[in-house]
C-alpha cells in the first residue's frame, strides 16, 4: 500500500465513522429482539440524549410503556381501549400528571394506515411506507419537522430504526 492510498483509507475511513451519526440522527434498538416486550433504547446522535422505554407488564401493546429521558423527564404512555396499536394511546406527563398528548391510529391500526398526535403544538400526522411500519418505516411531523424513519433489517419492532431528519 503507497502512502497515498493508506491516507485515501484512512481519511475514508474517518469519514465514514464520524458521518455515521449525522446520518442517523436518532438510533432505536429493541431489547431482546422484541421493542413491544422487552422495550427499547434511544440515542440522539444531535444531542447526545439517551432514552429508555421500559413496557408496562412487558406488554406494550396492551398496557403501554414508560418513557425514561435524558433530561430528567419521564412520561407514561397508556394504552386507549382495544390497544396502543390498534386505538391509540395517551401521553402523561409522570411528575406532574398531566396529559401532554394523544395517539389515534387511523384505521384501526397504527402500523398499516398511520396515526395522529394530537399535543399542544396541534395535530402530527405519522405515515406508514407503502402501508408497512413494522417492516419499512414512516415519515412524521414533530414540531413541525419532517423525518424519515427507516426499519432496521428485520424489522423495526424487532431491532429498531434509524430516524432522519
Amino acid at each position: 500500500m503507497t502512502l497515498k492510498s493508506a491516507r485515501t483509507w484512512l481519511c475514508s475511513m474517518a469519514f465514514g465513522l464520524f458521518a455515521l451519526p449525522a446520518l442517523a440522527q436518532v438510533d432505536v434498538s429493541c431489547f431482546g429482539g422484541d421493542c413491544f416486550t422487552f422495550g427499547w433504547e434511544q440515542t440522539d446522535f444531535r444531542t447526545g440524549a439517551y432514552d429508555f422505554i421500559s413496557c408496562n407488564s412487558s406488554d406494550c401493546r396492551q398496557q403501554g410503556w414508560l418513557e425514561y429521558r435524558a433530561d430528567g423527564l419521564v412520561y407514561e404512555y397508556r394504552c386507549l381501549s382495544g390497544g396502543c396499536f390498534s386505538a391509540g394511546y395517551q401521553i402523561f406527563d409522570l411528575f406532574s400528571g398531566a396529559q401532554v398528548g394523544e395517539v389515534r391510529c387511523l384505521g384501526g391500526n397504527c402500523h398499516v394506515n398511520g396515526s395522529v398526535l394530537k399535543d399542544e403544538e396541534g395535530p402530527e400526522l405519522t405515515v406508514c411506507k407503502s402501508k408497512n411500519c413494522s417492516q419499512i418505516g414512516w415519515t412524521e411531523r414533530i414540531k413541525g419537522v419532517r423525518s424519515d424513519v427507516t426499519c432496521k433489517s428485520g424489522g423495526c419492532f424487532v431491532n429498531g430504526w434509524v430516524q432522519q431528519f
